[in-house]
């Protein structure tokens, strides 16, 4: 998880002050990025490492929470696959588990209060009908192409930010078109939600203006060496 702030900054309360009432937080217009990626429906890792150890979907509702006590505009965006993990939903039994976790994954983000997540196919792939429902029952902008390319949002202090999903190569192309497009809307901050991996990231950012940040989903997991 990675928060970014564009567009200016906020000062946050000191600790002796505690945070600061609801009203009144706007100062500088700026969003703040909270980037969520490669979730897979995960409640509450294995903790079979120390990594997995830190907490699940409550340790960030936590932080997200705590980070809107003091600012209120922040942004909660999820690239990469966000329902399924690597294993097929194969039996009866595992696909009944899994719908139920869907349901109570879904309620999750609403509390979180997600803006918006790039379609994942690799979760269709996976799960079928069973994840393009749970997609459509979100209560966060699904974004991807051919569907819901594009979401613009604006802050409560006043900035106005564009979003589009990088889903497939062949969206490659038109990602110029797309984020030109969100200019011309108004949008003052254009986010990219990369279900290709790093390296079409970098592409992007290389080939594309106009795009001010890139959440990268779809990353290869950190291996730990094997030690004797």
């Amino acid at each position: 998880m990675l928060a970014v702030a564009c567009c200016g900054k906020q000062t946050p309360p000191s600790p002796q002050a505690g945070p600061a009432p609801a009203s009144g937080l706007t100062q500088t217009p700026h969003v703040t990025l909270v980037a969520v990626t490669d979730w897979q429906g995960v409640l509450k890792p294995c903790g079979c490492t120390p990594d997995l150890q830190k907490g699940g979907i409550e340790r960030i509702a936590r932080y997200v929470g705590d980070l809107r006590a003091h600012d209120d505009s922040v942004l909660v965006v999820h690239a990469g696959s966000l329902l399924a993990e690597r294993d097929a939903v194969s039996t009866p039994a595992h696909r009944a588990q899994w719908q139920l976790r869907l349901q109570a994954f879904g309620q999750a983000l609403g509390r979180l209060g997600v803006a918006a997540v790039a379609r994942s196919g690799f979760d269709l792939q996976v799960g079928g009908d069973d994840a393009k429902a749970a997609y459509d029952k979100l209560p966060a902008a699904v974004l991807a192409s051919g569907a819901k390319p594009t979401l613009l949002q604006r802050t409560a202090s006043g900035v106005q930010v564009g979003l589009t999903a990088l889903d497939s190569p062949e969206d490659e192309a038109a990602l110029a078109t797309t984020v030109a497009g969100l200019r011309q809307q108004g949008a003052q901050v254009v986010v990219v939600l990369d279900n290709l991996g790093l390296r079409a990231a970098r592409k992007a950012a290389r080939a594309v203006p106009g795009i001010d940040a890139i959440v990268v989903g779809k990353l290869d997991e950190k291996v730990e060496p094997e030690l004797d």
